[in-house]
């Protein structure tokens, strides 16, 4: 399966989170409604995908 991280944009995290997994990646949440989970470090990780989630949507997806 093809991951696109512009498609993620708009999902829930919990259908974007389980599109990642399906697509091999692992998935981080960094944000969740304005409240930092985690600092994006420089542990730089081409094989994860990074969110940003405000009232249980996905606004942002990269990876790293």
């Amino acid at each position: 399966m093809t991951l696109k991280i512009e498609d993620l944009v708009g999902m829930s995290e919990r259908s974007a989170v389980r599109k990642i997994e399906n697509a091999r990646y692992l998935a981080r949440t960094i944000s969740r409604d304005g409240v930092p989970r985690l600092t994006p470090g420089e542990d730089v990780d081409m094989e994860r995908v990074n969110l940003v989630v405000e009232n249980g949507d996905v606004t942002k997806a990269w990876l790293g």
